[in-house]
């Protein structure tokens, strides 16, 4: 927010009080409590308690890591953790929670939720690194509903990715499904 950058793009300043990356606050009023996914947010909530007007958001980015993803302890650590704990950390029912990630593993956060884990329904961005409007919505993301991005067909950003870069980003399989094509595979689809 201090940087050059973003102050060029948004005249938005922070207060002295508290100035930390996991906690800090707007003069305008806004601010940001952060902590890792499986950190205290207990006594914190998202938003304030108004429902007449957007006074926040509960942001989840990216809640496991790719090398963690595979351990189900830890998956179902983070799943259970949003359930129990994270759900309930919003001051009136109508903050909305973002959840920003790339789903991983066929049960990651992002497939629990859209799966009905949670039993609520999102709305669901997909931008994998192909656009192929021919391929259907995943009929299992039954709580899911599609955002439609209005990208034509082809590379999502050919200046990083293209038909050259291709043979490199099949080469692991599992990864090229899960990480750029959004579509995890499960183990026993894999023939290991």
């Amino acid at each position: 927010v201090k940087s050059q950058q973003f102050q060029r793009l948004w005249r938005i300043h922070t207060k002295n009080d508290v100035d930390s990356k996991e906690m800090w606050h707007t003069e305008q009023g806004g601010g940001v409590t952060a902590s890792a996914a499986g950190g205290q947010v207990t006594g914190f909530r998202a938003g304030q308690m108004d429902d007449t007007q957007f006074t926040g958001a509960l942001i989840i980015d990216d809640p496991v890591k790719p090398d963690d993803a595979y351990y189900e302890k830890i998956r179902e650590r983070v799943n259970d953790n949003y359930n129990e704990t994270i759900a309930s950390r919003l001051a009136v029912e109508s903050v909305p929670i973002i959840a920003v990630m790339q789903p991983v593993h066929w049960h990651d956060l992002s497939g629990y939720l859209l799966t009905g884990g949670s039993g609520e329904v999102w709305y669901h961005l997909r931008m994998p690194v192909v656009i192929d409007h021919t391929e259907p919505y995943p009929e299992e993301y039954t709580h899911g509903i599609p955002i439609d991005h209005g990208l034509e067909d082809g590379w999502l950003w050919p200046f990083k990715h293209s038909a050259k870069h291709e043979p490199a980003l099949k080469a692991h399989r599992r990864r090229y499904w899960a990480q750029y094509r959004l579509k995890p595979i499960k183990r026993d689809a894999e023939n290991a």
